[in-house]
This record gives C-alpha cells, sequence and structure tokens, in this order.
C-alpha cells in the first residue's frame, strides 16, 4: 500500500489548529460552544427539534464524531479507522424546513488529489455548492470542486468550513462522503435547523389530478387522478404545519372527511412511488 505523506509544515499547521482548539475547549466557562437549541445532535431514530420532527438514519461507513472539532459534531461520514468507504447521514423533516445550516471539517487531500468529497442531495436531488462558507477553527478553508461538491484543499490534511446555509423547502437532506482516493479518515459535519416557518414543497404537475368538492357535502371532498396503487395524502394549514395524514389509502374519488377543518385555505399533498404534488383546497365549512 502506498502511504500518504505530508510535509512538516502541513502538520505543523494541522497540530498548531487541533492544539489551539483543545485549548480553547478548556480555557472557556462551561457553556460557551452550546450549540443553539434547533441543533440535530442525534445519529438515529426520531425526535422532535423545536417543533420539527426530525428522523435520522445511516447508510454505508459512519461513525460518531465526540472529540475532533466542536462546530462538526456529532457526524462522521466517509472512510475511517473501522474501514474505508463511502457513508451518509439521512436527515427527514416534518413538516419540511425552510433552511438549515451546515458546518463542515477533516476533509483531506493526498498528494494533490482529492482523498474524498461531501455531496449533499436535497428532496431526493443533488445540490450543487455554489461558494464556500467560512473558516473553521479547526482546520484550513475546504473548497468547491468544478461538479459543486465540498473538497479538501490542495495539499490540506483537514479542511472544512462553517456557516454554509440551504435554503428549502428541505424535506429530505442526505449527506454523504465519497472515498476518491487513497484512505482518508472521512469528514466531519454538523446540522442545524436555521428556519422553521417552512411551507410545503412545491412541485411541477406532471398529472392531471384534481381535488373536487362534493356537491351538497360540504364535509367532504374527493380527488381524481390518481393511479390505481393509490396515494398517500398528507393536508397542511396555510402556515406549512401538517395537520392530517392519510397513509397509502387514497384512490380516485376517494371521500376525504373535511369535517374537522376550520374554514380556510389548505394545501393538499398527495404522494405516490410514482409522483409527488401539491393542490391548494378552500374549506369553506358547513
Amino acid at each position: 500500500m502506498k502511504a500518504e505523506l505530508y510535509t512538516v509544515s502541513q502538520l505543523t499547521r494541522m497540530n498548531i489548529r487541533r492544539a489551539l482548539n483543545s485549548i480553547l475547549l478548556l480555557t472557556l466557562p462551561f457553556g460557551s460552544f452550546a450549540q443553539p437549541n434547533l441543533q440535530v445532535s442525534y445519529t438515529t431514530g426520531t425526535d422532535k427539534v423545536g417543533n420539527v420532527q426530525v428522523k435520522v438514519k445511516s447508510k454505508g461507513t459512519v461513525n460518531i464524531n465526540g472529540s475532533y472539532c466542536s462546530q462538526s459534531q456529532p457526524y462522521h461520514i466517509g472512510g475511517n479507522k473501522v474501514g474505508v468507504g463511502d457513508g451518509s447521514y439521512i436527515f427527514e423533516f416534518s413538516p419540511a424546513v425552510s433552511s438549515v445550516k451546515l458546518n463542515f471539517s477533516a476533509l483531506s487531500d493526498s498528494e494533490g488529489a482529492y482523498s474524498e468529497i461531501v455531496s449533499i442531495k436535497v428532496n431526493g436531488k443533488q445540490y450543487r455548492v455554489k461558494k464556500a462558507g467560512k473558516e473553521n477553527s479547526c482546520d484550513d478553508l475546504a473548497v468547491v470542486s468544478p461538479e459543486g461538491y465540498i473538497a479538501p484543499c490542495k495539499g490540506c490534511p483537514g479542511s472544512g468550513w462553517v456557516d454554509m446555509v440551504i435554503e428549502g423547502p428541505i424535506e429530505t437532506l442526505e449527506i454523504k462522503d465519497s472515498v476518491v482516493f487513497g484512505s482518508p479518515e472521512g469528514s466531519l459535519f454538523s446540522l442545524f435547523i436555521e428556519d422553521t416557518k417552512s411551507k410545503p414543497v412545491e412541485l411541477k404537475s406532471v398529472r392531471a389530478i384534481r381535488v373536487l368538492h362534493i356537491n351538497g357535502d360540504p364535509e367532504h371532498v374527493r380527488i381524481i387522478g390518481i393511479p390505481t396503487n393509490g396515494a398517500e395524502l398528507i393536508v397542511y394549514d396555510s402556515s406549512g404545519n401538517e395537520i392530517k395524514k392519510m397513509a397509502q389509502s387514497i384512490t380516485n374519488y376517494t371521500p376525504i372527511d373535511v369535517s374537522g377543518l376550520p374554514k380556510g385555505t389548505y394545501v393538499f399533498r398527495i404522494k405516490s412511488s410514482e409522483f409527488n404534488e401539491t393542490r391548494k383546497v378552500v374549506i369553506n365549512g358547513s
């Protein structure tokens, strides 16, 4: 196996940064590094963060970062000391959030080639990073690759950034570290929900789906244009809050009970494996 070598200056710069970070942790008053209330800090399962339900799961090679760079804890993705391979954490938000903030550290470069890159998917689609964030307290500043990925700076044993904001609405977010060259130890990141005043994701219509009021029956509506395998219905109020959910049970002309909804405008979201659409519905009450 070919050894990965760093110059004395590179190692010195990295060690100085890590030492300063450790000194800060030891000398600052307890709580100085306390994270905002809207940080997502668990690595598996579902819990409430503010008024948002967040489900966290992972794929591939992942670990927990509990020691290096307080700005980018607790997620460790990609190659590590246990084994080398791609790894990702996936977050599902309900209701959707309108923006998140991400901090990164520990991306490494070997012999002038990216050892690893970090890619991001928002709502299942690749997100193209446009500009770097701010330098963190632990590493050199990372760069943006021509493909729009987060990449280590040239010759840097550790790089990253802080305060990278992604605008939504965001329902799902995947952060993935991919091994490109050598045996990198993976990258680290933290996630914060910046704004929860969200609205449902609006997607371009691809089907002739309509929501119909039933004549003479103000307490029910029907949906047409749904495939035979059915769909899930989620109802949001005008502020983007989820108030009603019917999972995989809606078919063409299924009566939807709206008797419990106050008079106003709502958004009906109809989802299946084939499509994902929203429709505004006005409820006038009985």
